[in-house]
């Protein structure tokens, strides 16, 4: 009897030591990523909107590239070019701080346009001397 009394007590070690091994071995939980690093990538430009006027992209002559690039996990620089033929193209950058919306999303700050990343596309919407301007931009 002893023998086999034994022998469970072993088994019951083995098999406890083997399960803290599984255990310890588990994929652990992944951390969602930054807001900096869903956001970065480049876009081509699908739409530009002024004043009821909708134009999607690309189109013979006139198409439009976004690049975001992470500075930190809530701030990014944003690049962009947009080209029209005949006329020179325009580009320029700026920096943009992240924040997180009620819905979800990702919003965009800097000191002239506020834009929206949501389902890798972003929206982005302000006002020069010419109106409300919407352009829209799909990631790549």
């Amino acid at each position: 009897m002893k023998t086999f009394n034994a022998f469970n007590k072993f088994f019951a070690y083995a098999f406890l030591c083997s399960m803290v091994f599984l255990y310890s071995c588990k994929d652990k939980d992944s951390v969602d990523p930054s807001m900096a690093d869903q956001v970065t990538g480049t876009y081509n430009v699908t739409s530009i909107s002024q004043g009821g006027i909708v134009v999607t992209l690309p189109m013979q002559g006139v198409s439009g590239e976004y690049s975001v690039s992470k500075i930190n996990d809530s701030k990014v620089k944003v690049s962009y070019v947009l080209k029209s033929a005949g006329y020179p193209d325009e580009v320029g950058s700026e920096d943009a701080t992240l924040k997180k919306a009620n819905d979800g999303s990702i919003e965009f700050h800097t000191t002239e346009k506020v834009g929206n990343f949501a389902n890798n596309t972003i929206t982005f919407a302000f006002t020069d001397e010419n109106g409300d301007i919407t352009i829209v931009a799909k990631k790549k």
